[in-house]
């Protein structure tokens, strides 16, 4: 693609399905790290290990040295190029989580980064609270060459899932509740649904600014030098007489 656009960045838990989802401006390597900074906050769990494409947004000096000096220490990996079902669990959130949500329309104007993110972020919320999902345990070929999907029984949200784990500190545990309680789901639905009309609504309203401008220019120049406008009238008015 072409021209500075809006990118969506998706951060993925591969054990519980916590997904995160920012918005940044043209995949620049500081944008991109703002917006993993925020992602990272956004975590009820401390990061031990990312993994991550072959993308320039990532593979840059400036996004490296994010990573370094951690105690302890964050174990980075990277995908195989041309190899795209490496990062299949944040391809699938592409479709569920940005796709669903905004449609494939591309944003391309600058002011529309941060009411995306604020919409984002409480997306990213109802989606980890209480949208349930059967996780993919595994898949088995079977000898005529068909792949059997087997998924889990009883479908849980993210959150669940770490609430559940055994191993969940009790301080994460206490932040998740707190979480949990902090949001009811109608109201943060209804939240969301009004900050989707109101990023709409400026998005037409910068568009319509943006035509009215293309539509300026283009008269300013179409129009004439006021000097060859009067002879030019002048010559008619000698011609009618």
């Amino acid at each position: 693609m072409s021209g500075a656009i809006v990118w969506a960045l998706d951060c993925t838990d591969i054990f519980s399905g916590w997904t995160e989802v920012r918005a940044v401006w043209n995949r620049g390597a500081h944008a991109t790290c703002e917006g993993f900074a925020d992602t990272e906050n956004a975590l009820p769990f401390a990061l031990r290990s990312v993994d991550f494409d072959n993308g320039t947004e990532f593979l840059n000096a400036h996004f490296m040295t994010y990573f370094r000096d951690r105690d302890p220490a964050v174990r980075l990996t990277r995908s195989r190029p041309y190899h795209k079902n490496d990062n299949a669990h944040i391809e699938q959130k592409n479709y569920t989580h940005v796709r669903q949500l905004l449609g494939d329309d591309r944003f391309d104007q600058y002011e529309l980064v941060a009411p995306l993110n604020d919409l984002l972020k409480l997306w990213s919320i109802w989606n980890n609270l209480y949208g349930a999902q059967r996780r993919l345990l595994k898949k088995e070929r079977a000898p005529d060459g068909k792949v059997k999907r087997i998924h889990e029984k009883k479908a849980s949200t993210p959150c669940t899932r770490l609430l559940n784990h055994p191993e969940c500190p009790l301080s994460q545990h206490r932040k998740l509740k707190r979480l949990r309680k902090k949001h009811d789901p109608i109201e943060l639905r209804q939240e969301i649904e009004i900050l989707m009309k109101a990023l709409y609504e400026q998005r037409a309203s910068l568009e319509q600014a943006r035509q009215d401008e293309e539509a300026l220019d283009l008269d300013e120049d179409s129009t004439p030098p006021r000097n060859a406008t009067a002879k030019l009238r002048a010559k008619k008015q000698a011609q009618a007489s």
